[in-house]
């Protein structure tokens, strides 16, 4: 099995910004959160986003570390098969593209520390990890995940959803191998 993470090819393609009614940038939205596996449509307020127009806009569009973003053709594509991983929220989207957030709701508790390279803060918090192992019997039919110990920033993926991906053609998105067993 292997693990990738997944990250949006911001080189290459358009990204998106949260914006106000009058569809100015926003730097900072208090009520923003910090999609950490939890599930949020019972308190979804659907925000407002636009794309950057100074890149081709792909299927995959980056806006935050640890978040989705997709059009309907990759949703249709990949939605059934996410089902029970993601949470489909809704987007306003000023530019007329119909997108979605896909919350990765699939938190698996499946790092195995002791055989991961693994820099700590002095508190005890991990602050970076060189090299991965996973507990991967805890995998196991699992497409996209994340780990609780980087629950806002990382979004792992087996091989079966960047097969699917690859598959569909779909872009915007980079996977870069961090585990293999």
């Amino acid at each position: 099995m292997r693990v990738w993470t997944v990250r949006f090819d911001v080189r290459r393609f358009a990204s998106a910004f949260l914006v106000d009614e009058s569809n100015q940038i926003l730097e900072f939205m208090p009520e923003w959160p910090d999609f950490e596996g939890q599930r949020l449509a019972d308190t979804w307020q659907i925000p407002r986003m636009k794309i950057k127009n100074n890149k081709p806009i792909a299927n995959f569009t980056d806006i935050d570390p640890g978040i989705l973003i997709c059009d309907s053709f990759a949703l249709e594509n990949l939605g059934e098969a996410l089902e029970s991983e993601v949470e489909v929220l809704s987007i306003e989207n000023v530019d007329k593209i119909d997108m979605y957030i896909l919350n990765v709701v699939n938190l698996i508790d499946c790092l195995d520390e002791d055989n991961s390279e693994i820099e700590y803060f002095s508190s005890g918090r991990i602050m970076n990890i060189q090299s991965y192992s996973f507990f991967t019997e805890n995998l196991n039919d699992t497409m996209l995940f994340k780990i609780p110990q980087f629950s806002r920033t990382e979004i792992f993926s087996t091989d079966s959803c960047r097969n699917q991906v690859l598959r569909s053609s779909l872009t915007g998105l980079t996977f870069a191998q961090v585990y293999s067993s």
